[in-house]
């Protein structure tokens, strides 16, 4: 019986979640999860041993159905960073070229697969039965970006890193990665005020334009369909979404500026699910 557990790794915590066993790729939207756990991502000098062995002990405690599988296990692991051959690189965790893929199987034995969490967040976000360009686009510690065509993932643009796009947010200001300044961390680190934004509060249009920046700049280059809104930011998505959309609208290339934008319907476990896609993917082509 094939056993698959997914891992979704950021930069303040990992949600490990095993969904029922033996899915497939066309009930891959709707696979119901038998179990989750979640502990805070290690960060820092040495934190890439402390993450795996955090890791396996979490998975040798929670998720002994996984041990009880035959050869057949595979953890889909979705973290952020740069990814590339199993290494991670990522500043925010403290880790270059770290050996994640390598060091798990180490620990665990099961086959190991990795991906950048933004990426795998996008097939999450789009159906599997979706046709056309949607570009994923999730907003938390930095901005990540992952571009599905007709339900797969875009093998042109697979390494690209969105939120580290050179941008200048207005005619006052030098020029800067749009991350820098539009990320939900960036957001949240210029106007929180202790008790929370109002929804009215202008704080959101100044948001929406940020966002608005970037994407005129992307969007001709990238053009997509339709972009999905994720991360920590995308349960704000009713407070800046409209503004917008009417930015976009108003201002951008007149080819592109009716883009549907929407919220992620399911935030909490959207890079999971693009994780388990991720496996399914590489084992039923295998087939």
């Amino acid at each position: 019986m094939r056993s698959i557990l997914t891992v979704d790794t950021g930069g303040t915590k990992t949600r490990l979640v095993e969904f029922r066993p033996n899915a497939n790729l066309d009930d891959s939207d709707s696979t119901k999860i038998t179990h989750e756990v979640e502990f805070p991502t290690p960060r820092g000098s040495g934190s890439g041993s402390t993450y795996v062995k955090t890791l396996t002990t979490i998975i040798k405690k929670d998720f002994p159905t996984f041990y009880q599988t035959d050869s057949n296990c595979i953890i889909s692991l979705a973290i952020r960073g740069l990814v590339q051959d199993g290494m991670v690189s990522d500043q925010l965790l403290g880790w270059d070229k770290f050996p994640v893929a390598k060091e798990i199987n180490s620990s665990v034995g099961a086959k190991v697969l990795v991906e950048n969490d933004a990426k795998a967040g996008a097939l999450g976000a789009f159906s599997s039965t979706f046709r056309g360009r949607g570009l994923f686009l999730t907003l938390g510690t930095g901005i990540g970006g992952g571009l599905v065509i007709d339900g797969r993932l875009s093998e042109d643009l697979i390494g690209m890193e969105i939120g580290k796009t050179i941008i200048r947010k207005d005619s006052d200001s030098d020029p800067d990665e749009w991350e820098n300044f539009a990320s939900g961390a960036a957001f949240h680190k210029k106007h929180d005020r202790g008790k929370g934004i109002p929804d009215d509060d202008s704080a959101w249009q100044e948001y929406a334009e940020d966002l608005a920046t970037g994407l005129m700049a992307i969007i001709p280059t990238i053009y997509p369909g339709e972009i999905i809104i994720g991360g920590g930011m995308s349960n704000h998505f009713p407070k800046f979404g409209p503004a917008l959309a009417e930015i976009l609208q108003a201002s951008a290339w007149p080819y592109i500026a009716k883009v549907k934008l929407s919220a992620v319907n399911d935030p909490h476990f959207v890079t999971n699910r693009g994780a388990l896609r991720l496996a399914l993917n590489q084992t039923e082509t295998a087939r």
